[in-house]
């Protein structure tokens, strides 16, 4: 259930795919959740221009998502 916490237990198995570009993608695993951040590794600007996320479940589930909230820098 998706809720706010004072504190929240960091346990996570996770995943690092480093791509040719200069790219990774980090997947974690939590109990009660997934999360994911693209990681770049240029020291020029990297603009993702469209994305798009999926999730195909094994089972009847619920899946709550924190909106992307844009900055600019």
């Amino acid at each position: 259930i998706a809720s706010k916490r004072k504190v929240f237990r960091d346990h996570y198995s996770a995943i690092r795919i480093n791509f040719d570009q200069p790219l990774s993608l980090e997947v974690r695993m939590y109990d009660e959740g997934l999360a994911f951040r693209w990681i770049g590794k240029s020291n020029s600007d990297l603009k993702v221009i469209n994305e798009t996320f999926e999730v195909n479940p094994a089972e009847e589930s619920r899946l709550f998502y924190a909106p992307y909230e844009q900055r600019s820098f």
